[in-house]
């Protein structure tokens, strides 16, 4: 007793709630009394000489099934059945769990109760094995959990012993109290992120996973992800391991082989993904002797059809006798019943069953007043390794339906064989070498890609490459040099088949023949392997690709930009926009309804880039640096423009490079292409120059639509070739709504704009797009622009940065929201980098009534603290 002790007191930070209920159902009525406290159940098991203990997995391993007859082991086989170690045994060290306990505690309709008590004759060896090999898989991902938990403890725990030295008393405390809740803020998502969300559903499946992805355990219960405590059946799920497929199902539940399929390839997708392909299960194992399938404890291996007259379709063992069983089939095994059509009561599936070309069947399958529903079973396969013998003309015609459609589509798939074959690929990183024919080589930089990186090289995503700059071309026609300058056209088929931050990376072995420069030369890139391998096109030979095969894979449409106008950058919905100003002119909706797009007439509406005389000094400076920089980093066949936008008090200038000649590839789709005016291609961002501006206010009585801009988002585009007119449509709504049509759509040829009201700084391009802080040459040019008025202290100050400064309320430092009402008791946070500790760091605040507020603070580790800021204003 005294080790027992010993454990629970070295384990009571653990989850003693959870703990206590699971040996309460092991426990006798007489047991329990009023247990008001975990110490109190402790003591009641002491006195009945009764204890709790964990158990060896080969405390398990020896289990058979005769082990079922003697009561004494029922224990042993609940933890089994729960995969969970805890045992509560009495002094004999038998469990006190016994037929009547779990009767009392469980009661009649428990699925332990129905598997290892009412049914326990029809348990086999198979279902034993089968049990045991889940038990090991979730205690395996348990333990890695728990190695994974502790070693990130103790990493917090040395990061924060190394933040705490040389902390005064009120600072250490704070700072203590800051971990705490980031330690719990972890906890909470690690929490979250098991919960697998589907797109289309509110509900998910809770997916559990090994390290090494040879293990997944898929629970088919249905969970709202509000409610992580509920209740997860452990007889409907899915496990697969080592090849193998273990399938438990229940009363009333619903399997749809297509769904499980699709989640099959998944699997086998991030297996191939992680180089991991020794355990790799595919759709053929699915449907082989390596898939088991158990109602309860009963194997599902199939039967033969009824011969009674009207009991077609009817499948299962043939009752010997033939007299006791309407169906002429034994009643207490399982009942097959073949449908070749989708039981309306059971239309789950998100495949269109109905569809004329799907030929599969729904499968009923009864046993002891228990039902479970397989959808898009298929005869001629025997789906799930349940195999049915076919005796009627009702299931032959069945049989032959499905052999006439797969012969169809068998013959469909040789016809788009070269379409549709794959291979898993490494796609292009920061570090490859692409190369025109004539030596160019393309400079890449990642953008969207930064979050994916191979030994911290980052991945290059399609809207990073179109229109990147080739350099050193030497290409020449009749001794004038017409060199490449950047990439123009990336096909379809150069593209992995699944998204990255909501974009394509671009394939090393796809480059050849799929990526062409500005003057139609084909680029290729040199081979490299990296860590990521994507499931893409199969490559073919670029040489056997004839000029009419490459066109006619072109398909152009009107390129489109999309303005989402937001109070915060987390904001998940638009303003709506009622009224703008173009240029000097203010565009306004006639109606109660916000506007949806404007129409930019490039020679009407923009600007050149060099007729900068009406905008704010400090813009002037901004644009003159740009456009100087631009004329040598793009070819003289472009034309520099700008066009003013502002909402309410925010400018957003959209400085325009417009290629004037249309890559050679592009020109015979551009014969039929009905939105010429639009340009051809897609608005791509000029990264190094986007950037955000404060603007100087000398008069806050004259900020706003009708006056002036307080703050500049300056967002340098290249548009589409020789577009004339640029559309920009409005964001309405949630963003969600948006993204979902635009994926209904497969629209790849949206640009989506920024503005924030009041300006962000932090990241004030692109939407959802991962870009760093401050761009390299964003801060060249803002350097520049100070150095006129003070280049010595510009130069000395240019790596230090107030990265955030936010408010918190009260000793904990709870951070506020921006709509917070809190005036007393406030604290102000100023996160900087490149400060030495003890430095000074200065911030001017200015409030909604133009009230402004000086507030210094003394940095230490990159943060100086002010608290109560408001207590003497």
């Amino acid at each position: 007793m005294l080790k027992n002790t010993n454990h629970f007191i070295e384990n009571y930070h653990k989850d003693t709630q959870s703990i206590s209920k699971y040996i309460l159902l092991q426990l006798p009525d007489d047991y329990k009394g009023q247990l008001s406290s975990f110490y109190e159940m402790i003591e009641t098991l002491y006195n009945n000489d009764a204890y709790y203990t964990y158990l060896n997995p080969s405390d398990l391993e020896n289990l058979t099934f005769q082990d079922l007859q003697d009561e004494t082991q029922l224990g042993y086989f609940y933890c089994l059945y729960h995969c969970n170690p805890l045992i509560v045994l009495d002094s004999k060290n038998t469990t006190t769990l016994n037929n009547k306990v779990a009767i009392d505690n469980f009661g009649y309709k428990d699925e332990f109760y129905l598997t290892f008590i009412s049914n326990k004759d029809s348990i086999t060896a198979e279902y034993l094995e089968a049990r045991k090999a889940l038990y090991h898989s979730i205690s395996q991902i348990k333990q890695e959990s728990q190695e994974q938990e502790s070693q990130e403890l103790k990493k917090q725990q040395e990061i924060l012993e190394q933040s705490l030295q040389n902390l005064d008393s009120k600072q250490r405390e704070f700072t203590l109290k800051d971990s705490q809740k980031q330690q719990e803020k972890q906890r909470q998502e690690q929490k979250q992120a098991s919960f697998n969300t589907s797109d289309t559903s509110k509900y998910s499946h809770l997916i559990l996973d090994t390290q090494d992805k040879n293990i997944k355990l898929i629970f088919l219960d249905k969970l709202d992800s509000k409610a992580l405590n509920r209740n997860i059946s452990m007889s409907n799920l899915i496990h697969i391991h080592n090849n193998k497929i273990d399938i438990f199902l229940k009363d009333k539940s619903i399997l749809d082989i297509q769904e499980l399929e699709s989640l099959i390839k998944a699997y086998s997708d991030s297996l191939r993904e992680s180089n991991n392909i020794e355990s790799q299960p595919t759709l053929d194992s699915l449907h082989s002797a390596n898939t088991q399938v158990f109602f309860y404890s009963t194997l599902l291996t199939g039967g033969t059809e009824s011969s009674l007259p009207h009991k077609e379709c009817y499948f299962g063992e043939l009752d010997a006798s033939n007299t006791q069983s309407t169906l002429g089939l034994n009643e207490s095994k399982p009942i097959y019943q073949l449908i070749n059509k989708v039981d309306s009561n059971y239309i789950e599936s998100k495949i269109d069953s109905t569809d004329s070309n799907n030929t599969l069947s729904t499968l009923h399958i009864f046993l002891n007043n228990s039902i479970l529903t397989i959808l898009n079973y298929s005869l001629l396969d025997s789906s799930l390794n349940i195999k049915l013998e076919s005796k009627s003309t009702e299931s032959k015609e069945i049989l032959e339906r499905e052999k006439a459609q797969k012969q169809k589509d068998s013959s469909l798939t040789a016809q788009h064989d070269n379409v549709i074959a794959t291979a898993f690929l490494h796609p292009i990183l920061e570090d490859n070498e692409i190369k025109c024919p004539h030596n160019g080589v393309v400079k890449l930089k990642s953008n969207k890609g930064k979050p994916f990186k191979s030994k911290g090289i980052p991945m290059i995503l399609e809207s990073d490459l179109i229109n990147s700059s080739i350099v050193g071309c030497t290409n020449n026609i009749a001794g004038i040099p017409t060199p490449c300058t950047l990439i123009s056209v990336i096909l379809p088929s150069a593209r992995a088949l699944k998204k990255y931050n909501d974009d394509y990376p671009i394939m090393q072995d796809l480059v050849s023949g799929n990526v062409f420069s500005d003057k139609g030369f084909p680029l290729i890139a040199t081979p490299k392997p990296n860590t990521f391998r994507i499931n893409s096109p199969k490559p073919i030979d670029s040489n056997t690709q004839n000029k009419q095969k490459l066109e006619s894979q072109i398909n152009l449409y009107r390129p489109t930009l999309r303005l989402h106008y937001k109070i915060t950058p987390l904001q998940k919905d638009n303003l709506p926009i009622y009224r703008l100003k173009l240029n000097d002119s203010i565009i306004e909706s006639n109606n109660d309804t916000p506007l949806d797009s404007i129409t930019i007439d490039i020679a009407k509406d923009t600007k050149d880039l060099h007729d900068i005389h009406n905008l704010d000094k400090a813009l002037q400076d901004i644009l003159s640096i740009l456009h100087s920089n631009l004329k040598q980093s793009f070819m003289k066949e472009y034309m520099y423009k700008y066009v003013s936008l502002q909402l309410d008090s925010n400018m957003l200038l959209l400085i325009l490079l417009i290629p004037q000649k249309i890559p050679k590839i592009y020109k015979e789709a551009y014969k039929e292409y009905h939105d010429k005016e639009y340009g051809v291609g897609r608005y791509t961002y000029v990264y190094e120059y986007c950037y955000h501006k404060d603007l100087d206010i000398k008069d806050y009585a004259k900020i706003g639509l009708d006056s002036n801009p307080s703050n500049a988002t300056i967002l340098t585009l290249h548009t589409a070739y020789k577009a004339q007119k640029l559309e920009v449509t409005l964001a309405n709504g949630l963003d969600s709504i948006l993204e979902s049509k635009d994926k209904e759509h497969n629209t790849d040829t949206i640009l989506t704009l920024q503005v924030i009201n009041g300006g962000y700084e932090e990241k004030h391009w692109g939407f959802r797009e991962e870009t760093e802080n401050k761009d390299t040459q964003a801060n060249l040019l803002h350097i520049t622009n100070k150095e006129s008025k003070d280049s010595k202290a510009t130069q000395e100050n240019k790596d230090k940065q107030i990265l955030e400064v936010y408010f918190s309320y009260g000793e904990e430092c709870e951070r506020l929201q921006e709509d917070s009402r809190h005036s007393s008791d406030v604290n102000l946070h100023i996160k900087t980098q490149g400060y030495d500790n003890g430095e000074e760091v200065e911030v001017r605040l200015e409030s909604s009534n133009n009230q402004v507020l000086i507030v210094r603070g003394i940095i230490q580790d990159n943060q100086a603290v002010i608290t109560n800021i408001f207590k003497d204003t």
